[in-house]
């Protein structure tokens, strides 16, 4: 059984790549999903995606989340290649498919923001002495 403390310190951020560059790999898997199914110009949806995930990085700046320039970059670097994995693989499979790996995509996204924001909550507890 995986102590609660090992839950908690794999979200701990790395100097170049943690468990939050795979949200931001499957945040751009989306956006390239998303660029896919509402055939989105491939450049337009490129530069808003590539927007979005720079937009990020700087909303994290103003709010202090503690992250290396590395790592920031990692960020946008895997959210880029999460993006155009999925727009180079979409097309060559069935729209059901792309379907279900869009789904999957998803809720994996889900519990690992879900998962990431509760150890975030509980490293913040921890540093204030509420927990």
């Amino acid at each position: 059984m995986i102590s609660r403390n090992r839950k908690i310190d794999i979200w701990k951020n790395g100097k170049y790549i943690d468990l939050w560059s795979v949200n931001h790999t499957l945040a751009g898997c989306l956006l390239g999903a998303l660029t896919f199914f509402f055939r989105i110009d491939f450049i337009f949806g490129f530069a808003v995606s590539i927007l979005l995930m720079v937009g990020w990085e700087i909303y994290e700046i103003i709010y202090k989340v503690e992250e290396t320039p590395y790592d920031r970059i990692s960020d946008v670097v895997t959210g880029v290649l999460g993006f155009l994995a999925i727009f180079a693989l979409f097309p060559k499979v069935q729209i059901k498919t792309a379907d279900m790996i869009f789904i999957g995509i998803l809720g994996l996204w889900i519990f690992l923001e879900w998962w990431g924001y509760m150890a975030y909550r509980t490293i913040e507890k921890s540093k204030n002495g509420l927990y």
